[in-house]
């Protein structure tokens, strides 16, 4: 895989990684924040697709304290946005961008 195609994931794993960290902190987690903030910085460098799965297999574990049945999370701070919500928008952008960037790095799978 060229260095280009690559690259499209960075970006990906960036927001990814930066709505995971607003979402634990909106919660008060400290614990939970710090651990992920560690798991992070202990990615190992390499391939992208690689990286990139890992960090959604992170962001998925650390998420999943918020949601304390498993089905629905948790209600932060008063005044924040339904978590659920916001939640399901980071999901579903991520999915959107995700498919953009296997589109365009293999335009042949459309």
């Amino acid at each position: 895989m060229s260095a280009r195609s690559q690259s499209r994931f960075r970006p990906l794993m960036a927001d990814g990684i930066r709505t995971a960290r607003l979402m634990l902190a909106a919660t008060g987690e400290r614990a939970a924040q710090e651990e992920f903030d560690q798991a992070v910085l202990d990615l190992q460098p390499g391939e992208d697709k690689r990286r990139f799965c890992r960090t959604r297999e992170l962001i998925a574990e650390s998420l999943r304290i918020l949601s304390p049945d498993g089905y629905v999370l948790r209600q932060v701070s008063s005044g924040s946005d339904d978590p659920g919500i916001a939640l399901r928008n980071m999901i579903d952008g991520s999915s959107e961008k995700l498919a953009a960037a296997v589109l365009a790095t293999n335009p042949h799978t459309a």
